[in-house]
This record gives C-alpha cells, sequence and structure tokens, in this order.
C-alpha cells in the first residue's frame, strides 16, 4: 500500500492506472490522465474515489446480476405452531440470529430445518445479502465440489471457458445453509474446514486465493457426535460447526400443534374444501394426532394434500367418507411393520433375487 501526503506525490509516476494509496486513514483508488494540446502535454488530471465506495458498487453489482433468486423467503412468523416446545426453539433461534457464529440444526427429515435456516438469515444483520441453501446428499462429491468453490477456465472437461464463481463466493456477505452436512466424505470436510476456518477459497484449478465474509448454517438428520466416535465424521470440523447448537422437535413431540398445521395447510392448498371440513375438522385432527408421523410436518404436509385431492372426488361428502378417506390416506403414507417378517427364495441371479423380494413385499 502507498502512503502520500500531498497531490505533488500522485503527479510523479507515468502509470497511475487504478493504484490503491492512503492519505492519512483515507484508502483511495486514483487514475491519471494526461492533457495534450497537439503533440505536446500540458498536464494531467488525476481523480481520486474511495474505495469504500467502489466496494459498495461492486456489492450492488453481485447483488443484482449473481444473486438472483438467492433470496430467504421465510419468516419466523411463517412457523406455524404455538406449543410450548416450538415456541421456546423458536425464540432459541432469534436469540441465535442475532449472533454471527455458525449454526447447526440438528433434526429428524421433515422437522422444517431450511424454515429455521431461512428464518435466522432473516432476523439477522446478513438479511439484505443473499442466502444460498444446498441440499450436500443430493449432489455427487465432484458436482458438489465445483458448485461450492467454483472453477477456473480448463480445470476439468466440460468446465465452461470463462470458469464459475461458487456458491461461496456469491454468497459473500451473507449466509449458505448445508443441508445433511453428516453426508459428505471425509475429503470434503476437509475443504470445508479450511474454509470456515481461513474464511477464503480456492476454485478449482486455480491458485488465487479469495477471500468470503459468510455465516455457515449447517444442518443433519443425524447425531454428529455418534458419526464422530464411529470415525465417520471429522472432530475438528464437528467442532467448529457446532458452536450454536439448535434442536427442532419431532411432530410428535407437539402433536397440539397438528390442529394448526392442518388449518393452515388446507387453507391454502383448498379453502373451499377447508370451509366445508369446518364442523368436524377437530376430529380429523384427532384422528391425525394418533398417528405417529416418522417423516413429521413434511409428511403430515403430504397426507393432508392426498386427502384434499381425494375429498375433491368424492360426491357423497361427510364425516365418514372424510374419515374414511384420511384412514385410507395414513395407511398410504405408513412404511412397511418393522415386525413384519417378509420371506422368499433366494435365486442364483442377483437380479431374480431383487424381483422375489419385491413380490414378497407387502
Amino acid at each position: 500500500m502507498s502512503h502520500v501526503t500531498s497531490v505533488k506525490e500522485l503527479i510523479g509516476p507515468e502509470d497511475f492506472q487504478n493504484k490503491i494509496v492512503q492519505i492519512g486513514n483515507l484508502k483511495l483508488n486514483t487514475n491519471k490522465t494526461s492533457i495534450s494540446q497537439g503533440n505536446n502535454k500540458v498536464g494531467n488530471v488525476i481523480t481520486f474515489q474511495d474505495i469504500t465506495e467502489i466496494q459498495k458498487i461492486e456489492q450492488k453489482y453481485r447483488l443484482e446480476n449473481e444473486t438472483k433468486g438467492f433470496t430467504a423467503k421465510n419468516y419466523f412468523h411463517n412457523i406455524v405452531g404455538s406449543s410450548l416446545i416450538i415456541q421456546r426453539t423458536i425464540e432459541q433461534a432469534k436469540k441465535f440470529a442475532l449472533s454471527d457464529s455458525t449454526v447447526l440444526i440438528l433434526g429428524q427429515t421433515g422437522t422444517g430445518k431450511e424454515l429455521f435456516a431461512q428464518s435466522i438469515h432473516n432476523h439477522s444483520k446478513r438479511k439484505s445479502f443473499p442466502f444460498l441453501a444446498i441440499n450436500c446428499a443430493a449432489l455427487p462429491e465432484a458436482l458438489l465440489e465445483s458448485e461450492l468453490f467454483g472453477y477456473e477456465d480448463g480445470a476439468f472437461t466440460g468446465a465452461s471457458k470463462k470458469g464459475k464463481k461458487g456458491l461461496f463466493e456469491i454468497a459473500h456477505n451473507g449466509t449458505i445453509f448445508l443441508d445433511e452436512i453428516n453426508s459428505i466424505s471425509p475429503y470434503f470436510q476437509a475443504r470445508l474446514l479450511r474454509v470456515l476456518q481461513e474464511k477464503e477459497v480456492v476454485r478449482i484449478g486455480g491458485n488465487r486465493v479469495i477471500p468470503v465474509n459468510i455465516r455457515v448454517i449447517a444442518a443433519s438428520n443425524e447425531d454428529l457426535f455418534n458419526l464422530v466416535k464411529a470415525n465417520k465424521f471429522r472432530p475438528d470440523l464437528y467442532y467448529r460447526i457446532n458452536v450454536l447448537q439448535l434442536g427442532l422437535p419431532s411432530l410428535r413431540d407437539r402433536s397440539e400443534d397438528i390442529f394448526p398445521l392442518t388449518q393452515q395447510f388446507l387453507l391454502h392448498q383448498n379453502s373451499e374444501l377447508y370451509h366445508k371440513l369446518g364442523p368436524f375438522l377437530e376430529h380429523l385432527c384427532q384422528e391425525l394426532q394418533k398417528y405417529q408421523f416418522p417423516g413429521n410436518v413434511r409428511e403430515l404436509y403430504n397426507i393432508l394434500e392426498r386427502f384434499s385431492v381425494l375429498c375433491g372426488l368424492s360426491d357423497n361428502f361427510n364425516l365418514d367418507t372424510a374419515n374414511q378417506i384420511l384412514a385410507d390416506c395414513m395407511q398410504q403414507t405408513s412404511p412397511i411393520n418393522r415386525n413384519t417378517k417378509v420371506e422368499f427364495n433366494l435365486q442364483d441371479d442377483y437380479k431374480d433375487t431383487m424381483v422375489e423380494a419385491e413380490r414378497a413385499v407387502p
């Protein structure tokens, strides 16, 4: 960094294009343009621009052009439920949002981990910046690596000639949500650990270190500590992401929320059916409360969507009909009883054995 005390010092060098200088505590980007009259050079025009203004313009450009669609749509008021356990969880999440530390969200499938992650982002000081979510289990490791870290021109076969920014770069100043982090390999865990420690990334095929300012929210549907003990998850990464831990309750632990969740879903899915069900909606919710919901809120919504479609196809709609349709919907969703014994004959060929197994499953 150059240090100058007067404008006179700036006029000297001929190649004073886009140089950063410092005058006192102020950092400036400077440009010098020569002024000529005929073939004679008669002077110079030097322009100064506060570097913080350039950074603001660059950030605005990135937000407008690179982060379209990378927004969090949900807020804490979108989380439905009045049970004590869910309200306590929301209050804890709000406190976590005011911090800038990494959050680890633990919860079973369908408990709303991304809903909470988006809400935390929108309640934080980073709410005006990008929110990016990626399911670590949904992508092959090579693709996951290129998506998160980006790549340079010619990094691998099929790579874009222009290279590509990774999600860590795009999420600069914002939040990145890593769902199902328990599924990533030891190699990828090491790369992720470096990003969290150093706050910088290196694109695939590149050697340029790119600083990033991001908040990481990770989520897992497995107990990561048990994976650490089984040597399937790096302990150093576990302790790095497990700064603030948020445990989400299962729907079984807040069964009183089934009624408002059902109301909210049916009202938005099929308002006509919702009003038709009005007189006996509470009775139907009591039936739903008898179910265990291994898939939690996601499974509840799945059942309700099937229920609303089948009710719309029914000619004679009454309480008995609704009860029967709901029972059928829950039955279709239920997994195979773990106590059910399935027997089949082993075949010489693997594919034939699989066919026999599929036939034996009720």
